[in-house]
């Protein structure tokens, strides 16, 4: 980010490049995800896993910590997937936690789980709706996305999942309490 060697990437996937407050944020997002990733313990399995969740956390207090450790609940399907969607799902779960605060979205009743959505919402923030401005810096999936992508472009590869490439239909999510990808 400081090197602003991804500006259409912040682009794709917060809808401009503005140092404030898009920059700011994102690299305040990701300095505590980076963080916080020196201190989790995952738990395997989750008792409130379901079929197609990925992994959760609980991002409030006293539920999030355990012995002053992150706590990451993770799910049968998290361990089906590749390293890519590993990653995506511990920097979308990070992101929830007390200090980083991103959420799961809602764009028109929809919850912003998918590259399709996401890049829908910074689309129409980079047309100035400054709802969907706000939407795209607090969720949780624009953020795994965007490391994902910005880990590839560093190696100069693009990720085949880009709706621009290959549509995909969002990920599914939910749950009571928790945040679940």
């Amino acid at each position: 980010m400081n090197s602003r060697t991804v500006p259409k990437l912040v682009e794709t996937w917060f809808g401009n490049n503005a140092d404030n407050p898009t920059r700011t944020e994102v690299k305040r997002v990701l300095a505590g995800v980076h963080s916080m990733l020196n201190n989790v313990d995952y738990v395997y399995p989750g008792d409130q896993c379901s079929a197609n969740s990925y992994a959760y956390v609980f991002p409030q207090s006293p539920w999030n910590k355990k012995g002053g450790k992150y706590l990451f609940y993770l799910c049968d399907y998290y361990m089906k997937v590749g390293d890519g969607e590993k990653i995506e799902t511990l920097i979308h779960e990070g992101a929830h936690h007390q200090v980083m605060v991103a959420q799961d979205s809602k764009w028109k009743g929809k919850t912003m789980y998918g590259r399709t959505l996401c890049t829908s919402v910074a689309q129409k923030c980079a047309a100035g709706d400054k709802a969907a401005c706000l939407l795209a810096l607090r969720n949780a999936d624009t953020f795994c996305y965007f490391v994902n992508d910005a880990a590839l472009a560093s190696q100069g590869k693009t990720n085949p999942l880009d709706p621009a490439v290959a549509p995909q239909a969002p990920s599914s999510g939910g749950g009571v309490g928790g945040s679940f990808r």
